[in-house]
């Protein structure tokens, strides 16, 4: 168990090494970073504007809420848009998305258009203003709407009741049309709050909702509108109702003053024990739009602008935990009593909404926020062209070292996109074998590089940038850099004579070259330093026709590709020359005399003679120390 513990100890010890090189390579590199904004929907949308929503004006953050979008008299959208509107589209804030949406209405003469629109926005923020994004400049589309999934499945019938003329469509998926009895016709061409509405004349003007299972909601309710009148009393705007054949599910209308009424009932009757009532406090038929709204989840609350009436008057307060399931007929403007219209309205309404859920207080005051004025709830940007491919420039290498480098680039133009960019590295032209992925969120201007690590000794490396957006991949032109080689190693030199000195050296790892600079002041500081002893290939070389008695100082440097890339380090050694012999005289001719050649000998023979002495000196003691001691002459 012990050896066991012991091998993986070293084999831990070993991979640490490894380890922390992937993590620097890792965090060098870095990961695969998926743009926080990728760029533009799809090119075949030439324009879009940023659409901002004001958090100010949404009490809570609210999910799946449709919102109104009014554009009026915009010259970008009219000259750039279809003249129907069929290719304006919206996305979510990451402007490739695409979310739902609804026109209501679009007018343009192809200078300047009016858009009101619905938009599904997934999480509207009441924190941080949340952004969309609106296209639209795409010549050959069809309709982009998508007009059932604005509203949630909650959503059993929104009427904007813009059509001008014929049956009242529902926006939702149930399909809760409208079928409008409404004289002179031109009243159902009337001005809305939102846009269009209906003018209903209090004699027997109606639009009718045939009754179906969708219609019935349960134990939740909200329903909502937006009403203009004068005072009026007892006076219908929409009901789900007939009082004579005891189908009351809830009724919607003017008490007898300038209040608002809603009755409601879980069986149908007014019967006591099956009832509310509840009449408001505020005055709301004073012939201006008022946004009126009441939700039922066992409690009847009444909205009247956005705000909740905390004071209304309850006439009947029967503790109900549910609506009757009607077999009546919706109705807006009037009411059913055994089958017969009745109770008309005087009056303009717009925007009537049923769902089968209670809306929260917040959701209700963000919809009148938003219906209300539509102006100060978001704002449109600038018109944006759509992006063109972008232009990059590969810029040289830094710190290049052994094994080490950092690669530059510069985005010169994102093309109207944010850019991700990326390298790619080879070590022949042309062939990129290694790369990083797409990374980064940059603009014109903007630097970037990568440092490059593990690379080999003395080798060359051709690189490139690339940048890309939404409408292309761009690539820079290619740059090379050389990595520099080990210095040498093991550098001698030996005196041969005094005349020459032979040098040897290890050539440093990656090296095609070794340079030999030689100096009689000191070392040579640089490759360019002193005089050239030696530049080739080889490992040794013999400096000869020195001066003698001269000391020599020596550096070798490693180079690589015709002295394209130096060794950072350098090394030294040094030699001093043996004195030249002295010349003499012989028979009047002088001979130049060596010296080492005459001394030599006379030197050996000196210590063979020392030698010899020492061995007799060592032999006669030894005799003199083995004889016995003389007798000493003893007294008798």
């Amino acid at each position: 168990m012990r050896g066991i513990v012991t091998r993986f100890y070293k084999t831990s010890l070993r991979l640490v090494p490894l380890l922390l090189i992937m993590a620097f390579i890792s965090s060098i590199i870095g990961p695969n970073i998926a743009m926080a904004n990728p760029g533009w929907y799809n090119l075949s949308w030439q324009y879009r504007k940023k659409i901002t929503i004001n958090a100010a004006n949404v009490t809570a953050t609210l999910t799946d809420f449709a919102v109104m979008i009014s554009v009026t008299s915009d010259s970008a959208l009219g000259t750039h848009a279809q003249l129907d509107g069929d290719d304006i589209l919206f996305t979510a804030a990451d402007e490739v998305t695409k979310i739902p949406h609804e026109i209501e209405k679009y007018s343009s003469n192809g200078a300047t258009a009016n858009l009101t629109a619905w938009v599904k926005v997934s999480t509207l923020s009441s924190v941080t203003n949340t952004e969309i994004y609106m296209y639209y400049g795409n010549a050959g589309v069809g309709s982009q709407q998508d007009a059932v999934n604005v509203w949630d499945s909650n959503y059993k019938m929104v009427q904007h009741l813009s059509e001008t003329s014929g049956t009242h469509y529902d926006s939702t998926q149930y399909n809760n049309d409208g079928m409008p009895n409404i004289t002179p016709a031109s009243n159902q061409n009337a001005t809305g709050k939102v846009d269009g509405a209906d003018i209903f004349d209090g004699t027997d003007d109606r639009v009718v909702i045939s009754d179906n299972n969708s219609l019935d909601t349960g134990a939740n309710i909200t329903v909502e509108a937006w009403v203009k009148g004068s005072s009026q009393a007892y006076k219908v705007f929409t009901a789900h109702c007939d009082s004579g054949t005891n189908q009351l599910s809830w009724k919607f209308y003017t008490a007898a003053t300038t209040k608002l009424r809603i009755d409601i009932s879980d069986d149908g009757t007014y019967n006591v024990g099956h009832r509310k009532r509840y009449d408001s406090s505020i005055d709301v038929f004073d012939n201006n739009w008022h946004h009126v709204v009441f939700t039922f989840n066992s409690t009847l609350t009444i909205y009247i602008d956005g705000n909740a009436d905390t004071s209304p008057t309850k006439v009947y307060d029967d503790a109900i935990t549910s609506l009757h399931n009607s077999t009546a007929d919706v109705l807006i403007g009037a009411f059913l009593s055994s089958g017969t219209p009745a109770q008309f309205y005087n009056g303009s309404i717009d925007e009537v909404r049923i769902s089968n859920t209670a809306r929260s207080a917040d959701w209700i005051k963000t919809s009148y926020n938003n219906q209300n004025n539509p102006a100060s709830f978001l704002s449109l940007g600038p018109e944006q062209n759509a992006p063109v491919t972008p232009t990059v420039t590969t810029n040289s290498a830094t710190n290049v070292e052994e094994t080490t480098a950092v690669l530059h680039a510069v985005l010169d133009n994102d093309g109207g996109d944010l850019c991700q960019y990326s390298f790619e590295w080879g070590t022949a032209p042309g062939v990129y074998t290694a790369n990083i992925s797409w990374t980064g969120t940059i603009t014109t201007g903007s630097t970037f590089n990568l440092p490059l690590v593990g690379l080999t000794k003395g080798q060359p490396y051709y690189y490139r940038a690339k940048v890309k957006n939404s409408a292309g991949i761009a690539y820079g032109g290619e740059v090379h850099f050389l990595t520099k080689p080990d210095l040498p190693t093991a550098f001698t030199a030996t005196v041969n004579s005094s005349s020459r000195i032979d040098l040897s050296w290890t050539k440093g790892d990656g090296a095609q070259r070794t340079m030999i600079r030689r100096s009689t002041l000191a070392f040579p500081a640089t490759y360019l330093d002193g005089d050239q002893v030696y530049f080739d290939t080889g490992t040794s070389f013999s400096d000869t026709g020195l001066s003698s008695n001269t000391t020599y100082y020596y550096r070798a440097w490693s180079e690589v590709t015709s002295s394209q890339q130096w060794s950072n380090g350098f090394s030294s050694t040094a030699g001093h020359t043996f004195v030249a012999a002295v010349p003499v005289t012989i028979g009047g001719k002088v001979y130049s005399v060596n010296k080492a050649a005459i001394l030599v000998p006379w030197i050996l023979l000196g210590i063979v003679s020392i030698f010899i002495f020492v061995r007799v000196i060592l032999y006669v003691r030894k005799k003199t120390l083995s004889r016995p001691p003389p007798e000493k002459n003893l007294p008798p």
